[in-house]
């Protein structure tokens, strides 16, 4: 079976498709996606976990500028006052998932932070306390970086083994 890593940033901001199956392949996701809430959604919660837990929930009016590239896929929901991210692996954030969550720091290590969203909220208090090295997340400085070491698909090669079938 061929793998191919898909950059979901790039069919995200392009308004694609946002799942892709091609037969005889495995499409992993990859890249940085930003999952941030409306404004109206700021309240004293979401303001006590930045004040309390230095987790830091991205709004539409405050989105940080990522400078690396992931494979897998991370989807960022929160920043912390050092710097780092908060994300989940492999799919968009939904703390409903058994989707892992990693921390990202300053300088650009990979740890997993939770178990998954439900776990990071339950541990919120000490979610610094477990974080521990991930070898299943690469951190890149650039998408070229990352070409180096995988095979990507372009979304013109998607179309055309989309109509080839």
């Amino acid at each position: 079976m061929e793998r191919f890593y898909l950059d979901k940033s790039e069919i995200i901001e392009a308004d694609g498709p946002t799942s892709i199956y091609i037969a005889g392949a495995e499409i992993i996701d990859a890249g940085v996606t930003i999952n941030s809430m409306p404004v109206e959604y700021k309240d004293d919660e979401y303001q006590s976990y930045a004040d309390n837990y230095d987790i830091h929930f991205i709004f539409d009016d405050d989105i940080p500028r990522v400078d690396f590239f992931t494979v897998p896929l991370v989807d960022i929901f929160a920043t912390d006052s050092n710097g780092g991210f908060l994300g989940t692996i492999g799919c968009m954030t939904d703390f409903q998932s058994d989707a892992p969550i990693c921390y990202i720091d300053d300088s650009r290590n990979c740890f997993i932070a939770a178990e998954n969203g439900n776990n990071l909220i339950q541990k919120r208090s000490e979610w610094r306390n477990n974080l521990e090295k991930s070898a299943d997340v690469n951190v890149f400085r650039t998408k070229a970086d990352a070409e180096k070491n995988f095979r990507f698909i372009s979304r013109d090669e998607i179309i055309r083994k989309m109509e080839a079938h």
